[in-house]
């Protein structure tokens, strides 16, 4: 295996462990990750810290 391609495989497996979803083909990595968020539960923490 040439040094080439083992730090591509130490990079993959580096952002494996930032939860990244990792594609590997022949000719790319295709690196993305995909976050959602509620306003409506977000605004329901906030208001929860002030309330008694």
């Amino acid at each position: 295996m040439s040094s080439l391609m083992a730090k591509e495989l130490e990079l993959i497996e580096g952002f494996r462990d930032l939860s990244l979803v990792c594609e590997r083909t022949t000719r790319s990595v295709k690196l993305g990750i995909l976050k959602l968020t509620n306003d409506f539960l977000e605004e329901v923490v906030e208001k929860q810290k002030t309330d008694a």
